[in-house]
């Protein structure tokens, strides 16, 4: 694997980036559970209507209202346990932003580099303005500067606060479903776990450099844990030892399209949309098992319009993406499209 530039020593406020990143995914998970409990308790209120309309009929028994009271009290049940879920969560984040709090009033201590930062990484050419810019975006905590429509949560005077949902995150949750469970041997970009072994979640885009510091790598689907979680392998081990193994949750998995398989099939390429010029992906960078931001100077289609070839002599079945990643020299690669995936945009 091709070494990447190795970072620089951090400053104070970048050792504290694990500890927001935490947050900032306990804060994540509370505004969707939140999203769910609310409709919940929408479907709950209109089994209640018709539960009120019902009991008002003049023939109306007993027997006649259990299926609509059992289905109401399977909702007030639901209710239940979200809410208990989200004052979890709530205690969870705010013991978290806690954490940040001393880590703020300790400035000097400096912490273990976490997984993303052991891994080898590409060897990149930056000159020395556009790596002091990109440690002090990944560095900089969030602020109430964010437009409309954006969610916050405050201890001690601290604010956290979340970007806009995005519309990239919804479409791959939608095409994993249809593709469950995902088969042992599956292809995978995987989220690095952070040394406390919870996945890390990106801090608000700024430049996109964020998502390289959370570390998505390649890694195949290993088992089927019983309560619907994966145990997915790092493709690749540190100074050849057997690659590490990490639990992990759909949130932190996007299955690879595969040009292999049937074309009606949920996973083959063709039920994954085609990215266009300008398009920002997630692309695994060429002799490495790394993902990084890369925008789209021509999709497959494009290319055949202008006449270019899509793929390489050696896999011209499976047709390629013309990218340009950041911070490679404006140099335009080929890449597979079997290896190009969404931006996630969180």
């Amino acid at each position: 694997m091709t070494a990447r530039r190795a970072s620089a020593k951090p400053d104070g406020d970048a050792t504290h980036l694990p500890a927001w990143q935490q947050a900032y995914a306990s804060l994540s998970q509370l505004t969707k559970t939140a999203a769910i409990s609310d409709k919940i308790i929408l479907n709950a209120n209109k089994v209640m209507q018709q539960f009120e309309t019902e009991y008002m009929l003049p023939d109306q028994t007993a027997g006649g209202l259990k299926p609509t009271r059992n289905r109401l009290r399977s909702d007030l049940s639901d209710i239940k346990d979200s809410s208990q879920k989200e004052i979890d969560i709530c205690k969870t984040a705010l013991d978290q932003i806690g954490t940040i709090i001393k880590l703020r009033e300790a400035p000097d201590n400096v912490g273990a580099p976490s997984v993303a930062e052991k891994r080898p990484k590409r060897q990149r050419e930056a000159s020395a303005s556009s790596l002091a810019a990109q440690s002090a975006s990944s560095a900089k905590a969030p602020t109430n500067g964010a437009g409309a429509g954006a969610a916050s949560a405050t201890n001690g005077g601290l604010t956290v606060v979340l970007p806009r949902k995005s519309a990239a995150f919804q479409q791959i949750q939608a095409r994993i479903q249809k593709q469950l469970p995902l088969k042992p041997g599956r292809k995978v970009a995987f989220r690095v776990p952070g040394d406390d072994g919870k996945t890390l979640a990106s801090p608000p885009i700024v430049d996109g450099s964020s998502y390289e510091e959370a570390g998505w790598i390649l890694a195949t689907i290993r088992s089927v844990e019983k309560d619907g979680k994966y145990m997915v392998q790092d493709v690749e081990g540190e100074n050849g030892q057997e690659p590490p193994i990490y639990p992990a949750s759909l949130s932190s998995i996007i299955p690879l399209p595969i040009a292999s398989v049937l074309s009606n099939d949920p996973s083959h390429l063709n039920a994954y949309p085609e990215y266009y010029k300008g398009t920002i992906v997630l692309a695994l960078y060429p002799e490495t098992t790394s993902f990084y931001r890369a925008e789209v100077v021509a999709s497959p289609k494009e290319m055949v319009v202008a006449g270019q070839r899509t793929a390489p002599v050696a896999t011209r079945a499976v047709p390629s993406y013309r990218l340009r990643f950041d911070e490679d020299e404006d140099r335009v690669r080929l890449i597979s499209a079997e290896e190009v995936i969404e931006f996630p945009g969180y």
